[in-house]
Protein backbone atom coordinates (compact mmCIF):
# COMPACT_ATOMS: atom_id res chain seq x y z
CA UNK A 1 0.00 0.00 0.00
CA UNK A 2 2.72 2.44 1.01
CA UNK A 3 4.71 1.59 -2.14
CA UNK A 4 1.68 2.44 -4.27
CA UNK A 5 1.26 5.76 -2.46
CA UNK A 6 4.91 6.62 -3.11
CA UNK A 7 4.48 6.10 -6.84
CA UNK A 8 1.44 8.38 -6.94
CA UNK A 9 3.31 11.01 -4.99
CA UNK A 10 6.26 10.86 -7.36
CA UNK A 11 3.90 11.09 -10.36
CA UNK A 12 2.18 14.14 -8.87
CA UNK A 13 5.50 15.85 -8.18
CA UNK A 14 6.72 15.10 -11.72
CA UNK A 15 3.52 16.58 -13.17
CA UNK A 16 3.87 19.70 -11.06
CA UNK A 17 7.50 20.16 -12.10
CA UNK A 18 6.55 19.73 -15.75
CA UNK A 19 3.84 22.39 -15.43
CA UNK A 20 6.24 24.81 -13.73
CA UNK A 21 8.83 24.21 -16.48
CA UNK A 22 6.29 25.07 -19.19
CA UNK A 23 5.27 28.25 -17.39
CA UNK A 24 8.90 29.32 -16.90
CA UNK A 25 9.63 28.67 -20.58
CA UNK A 26 6.69 30.86 -21.66
CA UNK A 27 7.79 33.68 -19.34
CA UNK A 28 11.37 33.56 -20.63
CA UNK A 29 10.21 33.45 -24.25
CA UNK A 30 7.91 36.43 -23.72
CA UNK A 31 10.72 38.37 -22.02
CA UNK A 32 13.11 37.59 -24.89
CA UNK A 33 10.61 38.84 -27.47
CA UNK A 34 10.02 42.05 -25.52
CA UNK A 35 13.77 42.62 -25.14
CA UNK A 36 14.36 42.06 -28.85
CA UNK A 37 11.64 44.55 -29.76
CA UNK A 38 12.98 47.09 -27.28
CA UNK A 39 16.47 46.75 -28.73
CA UNK A 40 15.07 47.28 -32.22
CA UNK A 41 13.52 50.58 -31.16
CA UNK A 42 16.71 51.69 -29.43
CA UNK A 43 19.00 51.09 -32.39
CA UNK A 44 19.64 53.79 -34.91
CA UNK A 45 20.15 53.06 -38.59
CA UNK A 46 23.92 52.74 -38.16
CA UNK A 47 23.46 49.92 -35.66
CA UNK A 48 24.55 51.88 -32.58
CA UNK A 49 22.45 51.64 -29.45
CA UNK A 50 21.15 54.75 -27.78
CA UNK A 51 19.06 55.24 -24.65
CA UNK A 52 18.35 58.86 -25.45
CA UNK A 53 14.60 59.44 -25.60
CA UNK A 54 14.93 62.05 -28.32
CA UNK A 55 16.90 59.62 -30.47
CA UNK A 56 14.25 56.99 -29.91
CA UNK A 57 11.51 59.27 -31.18
CA UNK A 58 13.66 60.30 -34.11
CA UNK A 59 14.34 56.74 -35.26
CA UNK A 60 12.84 56.50 -38.75
CA UNK A 61 9.37 55.12 -38.15
CA UNK A 62 9.47 53.18 -41.39
CA UNK A 63 12.29 51.03 -39.99
CA UNK A 64 10.13 50.09 -37.02
CA UNK A 65 7.16 49.29 -39.19
CA UNK A 66 9.15 47.26 -41.69
CA UNK A 67 10.62 45.05 -38.95
CA UNK A 68 7.52 44.65 -36.80
CA UNK A 69 6.07 41.80 -38.85
CA UNK A 70 3.35 40.70 -36.48
CA UNK A 71 -0.06 39.24 -37.06
CA UNK A 72 -1.61 42.43 -35.72
CA UNK A 73 0.21 44.47 -38.37
CA UNK A 74 -1.22 42.24 -41.07
CA UNK A 75 -4.70 42.87 -39.69
CA UNK A 76 -4.17 46.65 -39.54
CA UNK A 77 -2.43 47.52 -42.80
CA UNK A 78 -3.86 51.01 -42.86
CA UNK A 79 -2.46 51.86 -39.41
CA UNK A 80 1.14 52.58 -40.36
CA UNK A 81 3.67 55.21 -39.47
CA UNK A 82 2.80 55.34 -35.80
CA UNK A 83 4.72 55.89 -32.59
CA UNK A 84 6.25 52.53 -31.53
CA UNK A 85 5.09 53.23 -27.99
CA UNK A 86 1.45 53.45 -29.07
CA UNK A 87 -0.41 50.15 -28.86
CA UNK A 88 -2.96 49.27 -31.52
CA UNK A 89 -5.42 47.53 -29.20
CA UNK A 90 -9.00 48.66 -28.84
CA UNK A 91 -9.86 51.25 -26.19
CA UNK A 92 -12.92 51.67 -24.02
CA UNK A 93 -14.46 54.14 -26.46
CA UNK A 94 -14.25 51.59 -29.28
CA UNK A 95 -11.44 53.33 -31.17
CA UNK A 96 -8.14 51.86 -32.16
CA UNK A 97 -5.60 53.15 -29.63
CA UNK A 98 -3.58 54.69 -32.44
CA UNK A 99 -6.57 56.78 -33.55
CA UNK A 100 -7.29 57.74 -29.95
CA UNK A 101 -3.73 58.96 -29.49
CA UNK A 102 -3.88 60.98 -32.71
CA UNK A 103 -7.15 62.57 -31.59
CA UNK A 104 -5.56 63.56 -28.29
CA UNK A 105 -2.56 65.04 -30.08
CA UNK A 106 -4.79 67.03 -32.42
CA UNK A 107 -6.77 68.40 -29.48
CA UNK A 108 -3.50 69.48 -27.88
CA UNK A 109 -2.30 71.14 -31.10
CA UNK A 110 -5.54 73.07 -31.40
CA UNK A 111 -4.82 74.66 -28.02
CA UNK A 112 -1.34 75.82 -28.95
CA UNK A 113 -0.42 79.31 -30.00
CA UNK A 114 -3.49 81.21 -28.79
CA UNK A 115 -1.68 84.47 -29.59
CA UNK A 116 -1.33 83.66 -33.30
CA UNK A 117 -2.93 86.11 -35.68
CA UNK A 118 -6.24 84.56 -36.59
CA UNK A 119 -7.45 84.49 -40.13
CA UNK A 120 -10.84 82.86 -40.44
CA UNK A 121 -13.12 83.14 -43.46
CA UNK A 122 -16.72 83.23 -42.30
CA UNK A 123 -18.39 85.52 -44.83
CA UNK A 124 -20.78 83.85 -47.24
CA UNK A 125 -20.28 83.98 -50.98
CA UNK A 126 -22.58 86.40 -52.79
CA UNK A 127 -22.24 84.93 -56.22
CA UNK A 128 -18.98 84.07 -58.04
CA UNK A 129 -15.96 85.26 -56.04
CA UNK A 130 -12.22 85.46 -56.65
CA UNK A 131 -11.49 84.98 -52.97
CA UNK A 132 -12.27 82.46 -50.27
CA UNK A 133 -15.81 82.52 -48.89
CA UNK A 134 -18.35 80.10 -47.44
CA UNK A 135 -20.55 78.56 -50.12
CA UNK A 136 -24.11 78.82 -48.71
CA UNK A 137 -25.31 76.11 -51.08
CA UNK A 138 -22.76 73.54 -49.92
CA UNK A 139 -24.46 70.72 -48.02
CA UNK A 140 -21.24 68.79 -47.37
CA UNK A 141 -19.17 71.09 -45.16
CA UNK A 142 -16.27 69.57 -43.24
CA UNK A 143 -17.11 68.13 -39.83
CA UNK A 144 -16.07 70.15 -36.78
CA UNK A 145 -15.60 66.94 -34.80
CA UNK A 146 -11.90 66.20 -34.24
CA UNK A 147 -12.56 62.46 -34.25
CA UNK A 148 -14.11 62.66 -37.71
CA UNK A 149 -11.14 64.70 -38.95
CA UNK A 150 -8.61 62.12 -37.78
CA UNK A 151 -10.64 59.16 -38.99
CA UNK A 152 -10.97 60.71 -42.46
CA UNK A 153 -7.17 60.64 -42.77
CA UNK A 154 -6.50 57.38 -40.92
CA UNK A 155 -9.46 55.26 -41.88
CA UNK A 156 -9.02 54.92 -45.64
CA UNK A 157 -6.52 52.85 -47.65
CA UNK A 158 -6.36 55.83 -50.01
CA UNK A 159 -4.55 57.85 -47.36
CA UNK A 160 -2.23 55.06 -46.18
CA UNK A 161 0.85 53.79 -47.94
CA UNK A 162 1.04 50.08 -48.64
CA UNK A 163 3.94 48.05 -47.27
CA UNK A 164 5.55 48.00 -50.70
CA UNK A 165 5.19 51.76 -51.15
CA UNK A 166 6.55 52.38 -47.66
CA UNK A 167 9.60 50.27 -48.36
CA UNK A 168 10.24 51.95 -51.71
CA UNK A 169 10.04 55.45 -50.23
CA UNK A 170 12.12 54.43 -47.21
CA UNK A 171 14.87 53.21 -49.52
CA UNK A 172 15.13 56.65 -51.13
CA UNK A 173 16.43 58.18 -47.93
CA UNK A 174 19.07 55.59 -47.12
CA UNK A 175 21.86 57.70 -48.61
CA UNK A 176 21.04 60.57 -46.26
CA UNK A 177 22.82 60.53 -42.89
CA UNK A 178 20.73 61.05 -39.79
CA UNK A 179 20.98 64.65 -38.60
CA UNK A 180 19.09 66.91 -36.25
CA UNK A 181 17.96 69.03 -39.18
CA UNK A 182 17.53 68.09 -42.83
CA UNK A 183 17.35 70.87 -45.44
CA UNK A 184 16.18 69.79 -48.88
CA UNK A 185 15.39 71.15 -52.30
CA UNK A 186 15.38 69.78 -55.85
CA UNK A 187 16.76 70.89 -59.19
CA UNK A 188 16.41 70.04 -62.86
CA UNK A 189 18.63 71.42 -65.62
CA UNK A 190 16.42 74.45 -66.27
CA UNK A 191 16.65 75.53 -62.61
CA UNK A 192 20.39 75.04 -62.23
CA UNK A 193 21.29 78.76 -62.11
CA UNK A 194 18.36 79.51 -59.83
CA UNK A 195 19.61 76.76 -57.52
CA UNK A 196 23.05 78.38 -57.45
CA UNK A 197 21.39 81.56 -56.19
CA UNK A 198 19.51 79.58 -53.51
CA UNK A 199 22.72 77.90 -52.35
CA UNK A 200 24.55 81.23 -52.21
CA UNK A 201 21.78 82.49 -49.95
CA UNK A 202 21.83 79.36 -47.77
CA UNK A 203 25.62 79.46 -47.42
CA UNK A 204 25.41 83.04 -46.15
CA UNK A 205 22.30 83.07 -43.96
CA UNK A 206 21.40 79.53 -42.84
CA UNK A 207 24.53 77.37 -42.81
CA UNK A 208 26.33 79.51 -40.16
CA UNK A 209 23.32 79.32 -37.83
CA UNK A 210 22.59 75.59 -37.81
CA UNK A 211 24.42 72.76 -36.12
CA UNK A 212 24.22 69.07 -36.98
CA UNK A 213 22.38 69.46 -40.26
CA UNK A 214 22.48 67.94 -43.72
CA UNK A 215 21.58 69.79 -46.90
CA UNK A 216 20.22 67.52 -49.64
CA UNK A 217 19.88 68.48 -53.30
CA UNK A 218 17.53 66.06 -55.06
CA UNK A 219 18.56 65.67 -58.68
CA UNK A 220 15.41 65.47 -60.80
CA UNK A 221 17.06 66.17 -64.15
CA UNK A 222 20.46 67.88 -63.95
CA UNK A 223 22.89 67.33 -66.80
CA UNK A 224 26.03 65.31 -66.08
CA UNK A 225 28.17 68.49 -65.98
CA UNK A 226 25.69 70.32 -63.73
CA UNK A 227 25.61 67.34 -61.40
CA UNK A 228 29.40 67.28 -61.24
CA UNK A 229 29.58 70.99 -60.46
CA UNK A 230 26.83 70.70 -57.88
CA UNK A 231 28.68 67.95 -56.05
CA UNK A 232 31.85 70.04 -55.95
CA UNK A 233 30.33 73.32 -54.85
CA UNK A 234 26.97 72.98 -53.11
CA UNK A 235 28.37 71.83 -49.74
CA UNK A 236 25.51 69.39 -49.72
CA UNK A 237 24.59 65.81 -50.57
CA UNK A 238 23.32 65.32 -54.13
CA UNK A 239 20.85 62.43 -54.44
CA UNK A 240 19.18 61.26 -57.65
CA UNK A 241 15.46 60.61 -57.65
CA UNK A 242 15.05 57.12 -59.18
CA UNK A 243 12.25 57.76 -61.63
CA UNK A 244 12.75 54.29 -63.08
CA UNK A 245 11.39 52.75 -59.86
CA UNK A 246 8.08 54.59 -60.14
CA UNK A 247 5.28 54.83 -62.66
CA UNK A 248 5.65 56.61 -65.98
CA UNK A 249 3.51 59.43 -64.57
CA UNK A 250 6.25 60.33 -62.11
CA UNK A 251 8.61 61.14 -64.98
CA UNK A 252 6.57 64.25 -65.74
CA UNK A 253 8.36 66.51 -63.24
CA UNK A 254 5.71 69.21 -63.73
CA UNK A 255 3.24 66.93 -61.96
CA UNK A 256 5.35 67.24 -58.77
CA UNK A 257 4.58 63.65 -57.86
CA UNK A 258 8.21 63.31 -56.78
CA UNK A 259 8.02 66.15 -54.23
CA UNK A 260 5.94 64.62 -51.39
CA UNK A 261 7.95 61.42 -51.85
CA UNK A 262 11.37 63.04 -51.33
CA UNK A 263 9.99 64.93 -48.32
CA UNK A 264 8.64 61.71 -46.84
CA UNK A 265 11.91 59.86 -47.48
CA UNK A 266 14.13 62.66 -46.15
CA UNK A 267 12.00 63.45 -43.08
CA UNK A 268 12.65 59.99 -41.66
CA UNK A 269 16.35 60.92 -41.43
CA UNK A 270 15.75 64.05 -39.34
CA UNK A 271 16.02 63.76 -35.58
CA UNK A 272 14.19 67.08 -35.21
CA UNK A 273 12.70 68.52 -38.38
CA UNK A 274 13.00 68.95 -42.14
CA UNK A 275 12.92 72.20 -44.10
CA UNK A 276 11.82 72.22 -47.74
CA UNK A 277 12.63 75.28 -49.83
CA UNK A 278 11.98 75.91 -53.51
CA UNK A 279 14.83 77.32 -55.60
CA UNK A 280 13.08 80.72 -55.47
CA UNK A 281 13.26 81.14 -51.68
CA UNK A 282 15.73 83.72 -50.35
CA UNK A 283 16.16 83.79 -46.58
CA UNK A 284 16.97 86.86 -44.51
CA UNK A 285 19.25 86.82 -41.47
CA UNK A 286 17.49 85.23 -38.51
CA UNK A 287 15.18 83.13 -40.67
CA UNK A 288 16.28 79.96 -38.91
CA UNK A 289 14.34 81.02 -35.81
CA UNK A 290 10.97 80.12 -37.31
CA UNK A 291 12.28 76.64 -38.16
CA UNK A 292 12.37 75.82 -34.45
CA UNK A 293 8.69 76.59 -34.01
CA UNK A 294 7.95 73.32 -35.75
CA UNK A 295 9.38 71.56 -32.70
CA UNK A 296 6.32 72.72 -30.78
CA UNK A 297 3.71 73.11 -33.49
CA UNK A 298 4.70 70.18 -35.72
CA UNK A 299 4.38 72.23 -38.91
CA UNK A 300 5.31 75.62 -40.29
CA UNK A 301 3.53 76.34 -43.56
CA UNK A 302 2.96 79.41 -45.71
CA UNK A 303 -0.27 80.94 -46.92
CA UNK A 304 -1.35 84.32 -48.18
CA UNK A 305 -4.22 85.77 -46.20
CA UNK A 306 -6.22 86.70 -49.23
CA UNK A 307 -5.20 83.82 -51.45
CA UNK A 308 -7.34 82.00 -53.93
CA UNK A 309 -9.51 79.25 -52.42
CA UNK A 310 -8.41 75.63 -52.58
CA UNK A 311 -11.63 74.79 -54.44
CA UNK A 312 -10.79 77.05 -57.39
CA UNK A 313 -7.29 75.66 -57.91
CA UNK A 314 -7.83 71.95 -57.37
CA UNK A 315 -9.28 69.54 -59.91
CA UNK A 316 -12.35 67.49 -58.94
CA UNK A 317 -10.48 64.20 -59.31
CA UNK A 318 -8.37 64.99 -56.23
CA UNK A 319 -11.45 65.68 -54.13
CA UNK A 320 -13.03 62.47 -55.42
CA UNK A 321 -9.93 60.50 -54.47
CA UNK A 322 -9.91 61.96 -50.95
CA UNK A 323 -13.67 61.49 -50.56
CA UNK A 324 -14.23 65.23 -50.22
CA UNK A 325 -16.32 67.83 -52.07
CA UNK A 326 -15.16 71.00 -53.82
CA UNK A 327 -17.55 73.38 -52.13
CA UNK A 328 -16.43 72.48 -48.60
CA UNK A 329 -12.99 73.93 -49.34
CA UNK A 330 -14.09 77.23 -50.85
CA UNK A 331 -13.56 78.99 -47.51
CA UNK A 332 -9.90 77.93 -47.24
CA UNK A 333 -7.18 79.94 -49.04
CA UNK A 334 -4.63 77.66 -50.65
CA UNK A 335 -1.25 77.06 -49.06
CA UNK A 336 1.97 77.97 -50.84
CA UNK A 337 4.30 74.98 -50.75
CA UNK A 338 7.55 76.77 -51.67
CA UNK A 339 8.65 76.70 -48.03
CA UNK A 340 7.59 74.23 -45.35
CA UNK A 341 8.93 72.81 -42.09
CA UNK A 342 7.91 69.34 -40.90
CA UNK A 343 8.72 67.84 -37.52
CA UNK A 344 9.64 64.17 -37.57
CA UNK A 345 6.95 62.82 -35.26
CA UNK A 346 4.08 60.32 -35.61
CA UNK A 347 1.40 63.04 -35.70
CA UNK A 348 2.92 64.87 -38.68
CA UNK A 349 4.14 61.74 -40.42
CA UNK A 350 0.87 59.85 -40.20
CA UNK A 351 -1.77 62.58 -40.52
CA UNK A 352 -0.05 64.92 -42.98
CA UNK A 353 2.97 63.51 -44.79
CA UNK A 354 1.76 59.96 -45.38
CA UNK A 355 -1.62 60.94 -46.93
CA UNK A 356 0.31 63.47 -49.03
CA UNK A 357 2.78 60.82 -50.19
CA UNK A 358 0.00 58.33 -50.89
CA UNK A 359 -1.71 60.88 -53.12
CA UNK A 360 1.63 61.35 -54.89
CA UNK A 361 1.69 57.63 -55.68
CA UNK A 362 -1.57 57.93 -57.62
CA UNK A 363 -1.78 59.99 -60.81
CA UNK A 364 -5.58 60.21 -60.45
CA UNK A 365 -5.03 62.07 -57.18
CA UNK A 366 -2.04 64.37 -57.70
CA UNK A 367 -1.88 64.82 -61.46
CA UNK A 368 -5.12 63.59 -63.04
CA UNK A 369 -4.86 65.61 -66.26
CA UNK A 370 -2.25 67.07 -68.59
CA UNK A 371 0.19 68.89 -66.30
CA UNK A 372 0.84 71.84 -68.60
CA UNK A 373 -2.80 72.64 -69.32
CA UNK A 374 -4.12 72.12 -65.79
CA UNK A 375 -1.36 74.23 -64.25
CA UNK A 376 -2.59 77.40 -65.96
CA UNK A 377 -5.03 79.32 -63.76
CA UNK A 378 -7.16 82.13 -65.18
CA UNK A 379 -6.43 85.47 -63.49
CA UNK A 380 -10.06 85.78 -62.53
CA UNK A 381 -10.93 82.21 -61.60
CA UNK A 382 -14.34 82.25 -59.92
CA UNK A 383 -15.44 78.66 -60.34
CA UNK A 384 -14.43 75.33 -58.88
CA UNK A 385 -11.66 73.28 -60.43
CA UNK A 386 -10.47 75.74 -63.06
CA UNK A 387 -6.82 74.69 -62.61
CA UNK A 388 -4.60 72.54 -60.42
CA UNK A 389 -1.65 73.04 -58.07
CA UNK A 390 -0.60 69.38 -57.67
CA UNK A 391 1.39 68.89 -54.40
CA UNK A 392 0.24 72.30 -53.17
CA UNK A 393 -3.41 71.40 -53.71
CA UNK A 394 -3.04 68.08 -51.89
CA UNK A 395 -1.26 69.62 -48.89
CA UNK A 396 -3.95 72.31 -48.71
CA UNK A 397 -6.76 69.73 -48.72
CA UNK A 398 -5.07 67.59 -46.04
CA UNK A 399 -4.27 70.44 -43.64
CA UNK A 400 -7.70 72.04 -44.11
CA UNK A 401 -9.29 68.68 -43.31
CA UNK A 402 -7.21 68.38 -40.15
CA UNK A 403 -7.10 71.97 -38.84
CA UNK A 404 -10.03 73.58 -40.69
CA UNK A 405 -10.62 77.15 -39.44
CA UNK A 406 -7.65 76.89 -37.09
CA UNK A 407 -5.02 76.26 -39.76
CA UNK A 408 -3.61 79.67 -38.81
CA UNK A 409 -1.97 77.96 -35.82
CA UNK A 410 0.58 76.25 -38.09
CA UNK A 411 1.22 79.13 -40.47
CA UNK A 412 4.47 81.10 -40.58
CA UNK A 413 3.50 84.38 -38.98
CA UNK A 414 4.84 87.53 -40.68
CA UNK A 415 6.69 85.44 -43.25
CA UNK A 416 7.99 88.48 -45.13
CA UNK A 417 10.19 89.12 -42.11
CA UNK A 418 12.07 85.86 -42.73
CA UNK A 419 12.30 85.36 -46.49
CA UNK A 420 11.17 86.51 -49.89
CA UNK A 421 10.11 84.70 -53.04
CA UNK A 422 12.46 85.63 -55.88
CA UNK A 423 11.26 83.70 -58.89
CA UNK A 424 13.69 83.58 -61.82
CA UNK A 425 16.48 85.08 -59.70
CA UNK A 426 19.62 83.37 -61.01
CA UNK A 427 23.33 83.43 -60.30
CA UNK A 428 25.03 81.62 -63.15
CA UNK A 429 28.54 82.38 -61.83
CA UNK A 430 28.21 81.69 -58.09
CA UNK A 431 30.05 78.38 -58.19
CA UNK A 432 32.80 79.88 -60.34
CA UNK A 433 33.19 82.81 -57.94
CA UNK A 434 33.92 80.54 -54.99
CA UNK A 435 36.80 78.76 -56.72
CA UNK A 436 35.27 75.35 -56.03
CA UNK A 437 35.47 74.36 -59.72
CA UNK A 438 39.25 74.91 -59.98
CA UNK A 439 41.12 71.57 -60.29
Amino acid sequence: MSGSMDNKTRLAVFGALLLVSVLVYEVLLNFAMRTSTFDLFQKSSDGNTSTNNQSLMATPILFVQDNAKTTQRENNRTMKQQDPSVMTSATNDGHDANITQMIQWLQERLRLRPDARKYVVDSQCKGPSLWACVDPNCSNQLSNDVTARVESLLGSPKTSLTDQQNELIRSLGQQIPESDVILITAASSNHYDESQALLHNLHQTIYPKLKNFTMVMWDIGLTAKQRQNMEKCCRCLVVSFPFEKFSSSHRDVRCYMWKPLVIRASLSRARKYLVWQDASIRFFNGAHTFFERAQTLGLQLMRKDWGEPVAHQTLPEMFDYMNQTHCAFNQYPELMSGIAVFKNEPFVQRLVVEPWARCAMERYCLCPRDSHRSHYCPKKATHYGQCHRFDQSALSVITATLYQREVYRILIQNWKKYFQIARNHQEANYFNSTGCLIN
